[in-house]
C-alpha cells in the first residue's frame, strides 16, 4: 500500500492447493523491474536508493531467516 497510487487496489489471496498452502498478493504499485527480483529476499536491498529515509525504513522488510 506504501507504493501504490492513491486510491490504488491491493488484493491478498489464501488458500490450499495440492495439500499446500498459498499466499496471493497483487498490488496496483510500481512493482520490482526484473533485474531486481532476485535480491528481493537480500536483507535491507533497496531497488530505489533515492526512496531511502524519505519514505520510511530501511529496505524492502522481507529478509527470511532461518
Amino acid at each position: 500500500m506504501k507504493y501504490s497510487p492513491k486510491g490504488g487496489l491491493v488484493e491478498i489471496r489464501a488458500g490450499a492447493r495440492d495439500g499446500e498452502a498459498f499466499l496471493d498478493v497483487r498490488d496496483s504499485g510500481p512493482g520490482i523491474p526484473p533485474e531486481h527480483r532476485a535480491n528481493v529476499f537480500h536483507r535491507f536491498y533497496r531497488v530505489d536508493k533515492s526512496r531511502s529515509r524519505g519514505e520510511g525504513g530501511a529496505g524492502l522488510g522481507l529478509s527470511m531467516s532461518q
